[in-house]
């Protein structure tokens, strides 16, 4: 079916809105990391992924509406490709959420460990007040933290969850790391030309062609990041196997064990994000060919 003048221009606002979007809780997976004080490094590599809250923001009513109302289309058998898209990228959402969720467990077990030791160390004479104080209120922060995730993990779950087994919402899994398949097109100049093909407006020829760059050229961007990420995953998983011996040996502590580990698996965080960033710029991709 080519495309017609009724469904191309609410396919290209949708690509364009994603376009200049990341997901929603990646956006707040960034305020996390300064919130809780991880520093200038790690901010700047969260911000390769993440943009400002300010400008991450979606329609949760429409998401709602689209659960408590079956359209004509969905009686039909038929999915609404605006509808599935936007629960492509709320599930895609809800991952990164579980990954958050993962990662900040680890950074309480630091805290707590922590905390422990400034216990120690002040009832040995060796610290004061203000620093047992202060490694508390760092725990206290990650737990509020995790609560916060926790709840808005739940909540888009559940919304997510009520298309599960839904035809045309076979996307819908585990909230695991999705599997990276490859775009419905291989080529900028074949998706320009899909795209004119159909019965498309003169003026609306330029904007479409826009449109394509854009998407592949964030297709492109999001691949050298996932495959940079990539090839650093073994490397880690080697770290952490040699920090697991270094502690098995008595080379460090069971807190150096905790702190060394979080670094690592805040790399591997970031390499899960490249991975949800690559499936969304493919998906931002193959919505603009769902109606050809």
């Amino acid at each position: 079916m080519k495309i017609s003048k009724r469904h191309i221009l609410p396919i290209i606002v949708l690509a364009l809105v994603f376009a200049i979007m990341t997901p929603l809780v990646i956006g707040a997976v960034g305020h996390y990391a300064i919130n809780v004080g991880y520093g200038e490094d790690c901010r700047d590599e969260l911000s390769e992924y993440f943009e400002s809250e300010a400008d991450l923001m979606y329609d949760e009513t429409f998401l709602e509406q689209s659960v408590n109302e079956e359209t004509p289309a969905i009686q039909l058998g038929q999915v609404d490709v605006s509808e599935r898209f936007m629960f492509q990228i709320e599930y895609y959402n809800v991952v990164a959420l579980r990954l958050q969720k993962e990662l900040l467990r680890r950074n309480i077990a630091l805290a707590q460990r922590q905390l422990e030791v400034e216990h120690v160390r002040f009832n040995l004479g060796e610290t004061t007040q203000s620093n047992v104080d202060l490694a508390n209120v760092q725990l206290q922060a990650f737990v509020a933290q995790l609560e916060l995730v926790y709840e808005s993990f739940s909540l888009r779950a559940e919304i997510v969850d009520r298309k599960r087994g839904l035809p045309g919402f076979e996307f819908i899994g585990d909230y695991s790391l999705p599997n990276i398949s490859t775009p419905n097109v291989t080529d900028l100049n074949t998706l320009i030309s899909n795209l004119l093909s159909g019965d498309i407006m003169p003026e609306m020829a330029t904007q479409i062609e826009m449109t394509a760059t854009a998407q592949w050229i964030a297709y492109l961007d999001a691949k050298m990041q996932y495959d940079l990420a990539a090839t650093m995953r073994p490397i880690l998983m080697v770290r952490l196997d040699l920090i697991a011996e270094l502690y098995a040996l008595g080379e460090i502590s069971y807190i150096e064990k905790l702190a060394h580990e979080l670094e690592v698996y805040e790399e591997l965080f970031s390499a899960d994000m490249a991975t949800i960033t690559l499936a969304i710029a493919i998906a931002e991709l193959n919505v603009l060919l769902e109606q050809m």
